[in-house]
Order: structure tokens, then sequence, then C-alpha cells
């Protein structure tokens, strides 16, 4: 009766090992996933960003040509206009 206890005892102590060797390696392998994500979301941000600034540099260098045309003008910016006025 002893030794199947102790043999129960002893399937039991390795089977317990096996699963902790297992929530390991999910927990190596999340940890794995979640610095992907984080990398992800990080060049996400940076094409935002990018994405922004190319903005802004197109709205500033049209502010610019605006600026330009009206030195050019005497003050005021004409633009071009094709139909009735007051038309819609």
């Amino acid at each position: 009766m002893i030794v199947v206890l102790g043999l129960v005892n002893l399937y039991l102590i390795l089977h317990i090992r096996k699963i902790q060797q297992e929530l390991i390696e999910i927990d190596r392998e999340q940890h794995t996933q979640n610095m992907d994500i984080i990398g992800m979301l990080k060049k996400i941000n940076e094409l935002i960003e990018h994405a922004n600034d190319s903005k802004q540099a197109h709205i500033d260098s049209q502010k610019a040509i605006l600026e330009i045309i009206s030195v050019l003008n005497g003050g005021r910016i004409n633009f071009p206009y094709i139909g009735v006025v007051g038309e819609a």
C-alpha cells in the first residue's frame, strides 16, 4: 500500500513539474507576443507622426507660396475663378 502511494506521489510530482514547464513556455511565448505588439504599436505611432509632419510641411509650403504671391501682387491674392460670381 505504501509503495502504491509512493508511486502515485512520484507520478503527481512529475506531472506537476511538467505542467510548470508548460506554463513557463506559455509565459515566454506571451512575453514575445507582447513585445511584438509593442514594437508594432511604436512603428504605427512613428508612421502617424511622420504623416502628420508631412501634412504640416505641405500646409506650411502652401502658406509660403500664398505669401510670396501676396507680396508679388502688392498685398492681395487673386484666385482665378471660372464661372458666374454668386452661382453655386
